[in-house]
Parts: structure tokens; sequence; C-alpha cells
């Protein structure tokens, strides 16, 4: 897990990441992958985003419900940078507008979408009630690893 790199990109200019953001999203990357037992992942891409840019995206989108991230796994695994999970799109925007909408801070908020998405890079599902149930169950369980709290938006 030493070799483990989370690469964020932030290209939107919407809302300032407060100091403290990029690692709080390092840190649950590296613990959904702990706790998953997936070690073996050497690199994953998070790209903060702007809400037009997740609607322009197209491929297969793992988060196909949600209108705050777009998830893909990488076509080909390209050898020159190890096992790659993944790309994360993650629209701060929409981070910003749920965290006041659920009484959540933005940090738990953007926490539980970065841990939403990285479980759906390896694999979960989220269509039936009961996958919903894990995978929320699973997410919580991060952002109270990472010392937060967060109200679900049930």
């Amino acid at each position: 897990m030493n070799r483990f790199k989370v690469k964020i990109d932030d290209i939107q200019e919407r809302v300032k990441v407060p100091k403290g953001v990029r690692l709080l999203v390092r840190k649950c990357c590296k613990a959904v992958l702990f706790e998953e037992h997936k070690e073996n992942f050497e690199n994953v891409k998070i790209v903060f985003a702007e809400n037009q840019m997740l609607d322009r995206l197209s491929g297969k989108n793992l988060a196909q419900e949600k209108n705050e991230l777009f998830v893909r796994q990488p076509i080909e695994n390209n050898s020159d940078v190890g096992e790659y999970l993944g790309e994360v799109y993650i629209s701060l925007e929409k981070a910003m507008q749920q965290s006041q909408a659920y009484n959540n801070s933005f940090e738990a908020e953007v926490v539980h979408l970065t841990a939403h998405a990285v479980f759906l890079l390896l694999g979960y599902k989220n269509r039936s009630v009961f996958e919903k149930d894990v995978l929320l169950d699973k997410e919580n369980r991060i952002v109270q690893m990472l010392g937060m709290t967060y109200h679900n938006h049930i």
C-alpha cells in the first residue's frame, strides 16, 4: 500500500477547495482499499469538476443515478502506472449544495462521495435496496474512521 497514489486535479473554478480536503480525499481512498483488502492498486485519479462537465462526460458511468459523481474504470491498464483503479469526477458545486441541504460539513460530503465512488470502482453495486444499504453502511464507516459525522440523504 505504500506505493498507492491518489492524483487530484482541480479543474473547476466555482468552489474554493478548503485546506485539508485533498488530504482527506487521499486518506479516504486508502481507507476504502485497506478495509476491502484491495491494497494491490497503485493509482486512482480524482478530479474536482463543475456540474456542466459531469453532464458532458460520456461513457459508462458506474454512478449512473448520481449527478454529483462520474466514475469510470480504466479502459486498459497501463503498466507504466501500475494497477490503476480508475477515475472519479466529483462536482464540488453539488457537494456544497448537499452539505448545506443535509447539514453536513463540506469535507464530510466530499469524503462520502469519494468513498462511494471508490466502492463503485471496486465492483460494488447500488441497484437494489439491499445493495444500497450495504454500500451506505460501508461509506458511513469510512467517514467515521476519518473522524467525521455524516447525515444520510434519506
